[in-house]
């Protein structure tokens, strides 16, 4: 008997001894033997993957580390966004071993431009009450879009309450409840059939003037396909057909935007395939002596 006590117990301490330690990107007292970066990523949004995080792991361990969900990631930069982690990662590292992960991430900053491939970014703090509970609403429920990321900058006091906006109405109505509920304002009333900003249904025979084009594509799995318009600093300004699950088979996507509304000199339509950019033009706004 006292034999198997003694072998179970050995077997308890070296499965104790080959655990992975857990550490967390929040406390840089534990990463002294993690080398690790973040850097933009070009080929997602400012609502998808936004970021990329790189690890190595030089300890003799296995290691666990986590990246929390809220935790602020900030831009050396300034003139670039900084964002919020919007879903936990945990990623397991043998020694030795070098990751590469996209990071679900929303910008908290609706005026500084996305950045593209290799901007630095570093740890801040978490988020505050506020935003850390609506990251957590948008991670529970699985809503990695535009209607959350405007609802981010709402949080963030970048918009109002009115500019949640996006296709999938009962979630932007559910959104600007939950942000006025933490921010202590008056839910608006709902847009109306004219309210081209807010309003994503507003019918092309209401604009003033109209640019269309097309995306002709093939999917063979059912993919979410967005197709939007970016501005300059590479900020989408409005989706222009959001459909999360598109069937496979050919299409010939139309798009249409209001040129008297969005009214920069030019602007990028891109086609968003699961998150990454896949199709990319650009086009002129219509001017004076330009057409």
């Amino acid at each position: 008997m006292k034999k198997s006590f003694a072998f179970l117990f050995a077997i308890l301490f070296w499965a104790f001894l080959g655990q992975a330690q857990m550490y967390t990107l929040s406390n840089p007292d534990q990463l002294k033997m993690i080398d690790f970066s973040i850097v933009g990523n070009s080929k997602s949004t400012h609502y998808h993957y936004p970021l990329i995080f790189k690890a190595k792991n030089n300890s003799p361990k296995e290691v666990m580390l986590k990246i929390d969900n809220g935790l602020m990631l900030i831009a050396i930069d300034s003139t670039y966004q900084n964002f919020v982690v919007t879903a936990e990662e945990i990623l397991t590292m043998v020694p030795g071993e070098t990751v590469e992960k996209e990071i679900y991430a929303m910008c908290t900053e609706s005026t500084d431009a996305a950045p593209g491939d290799g901007i630095p970014y570093v740890v801040g703090p978490l988020a505050d009450s506020n935003l850390l509970a609506l990251t957590r609403k948008i991670e529970k429920d699985e809503i990695w879009g535009f209607e959350a990321q405007t609802a981010v900058w709402a949080m963030c006091r970048n918009f109002d309450l009115y500019d949640i906006a996006g296709y999938d109405t009962t979630l932007t109505r559910q959104l600007a409840a939950f942000v006025a509920e933490f921010t202590d304002q008056e839910m608006p009333p709902p847009p109306g059939e004219g309210d081209y900003l807010r309003n994503y249904y507003t019918p092309a025979t209401a604009y003033k003037v109209t640019i269309t084009g097309e995306f002709t594509y093939n999917l063979y799995e059912e993919r979410s396909i967005i197709i939007a318009l970016v501005n300059i600093d590479n900020i989408v300004v409005r989706e222009l057909y959001n459909s999360p699950k598109e069937k496979p088979g050919g299409y010939n996507q139309t798009y249409s935007f209001d040129a008297t509304v969005y009214t920069e000199d030019y602007y990028f339509v891109k086609m968003i395939d699961n998150g990454e950019v896949v199709l990319s033009i650009k086009i002129n706004t219509p001017k004076p002596g330009r057409g």
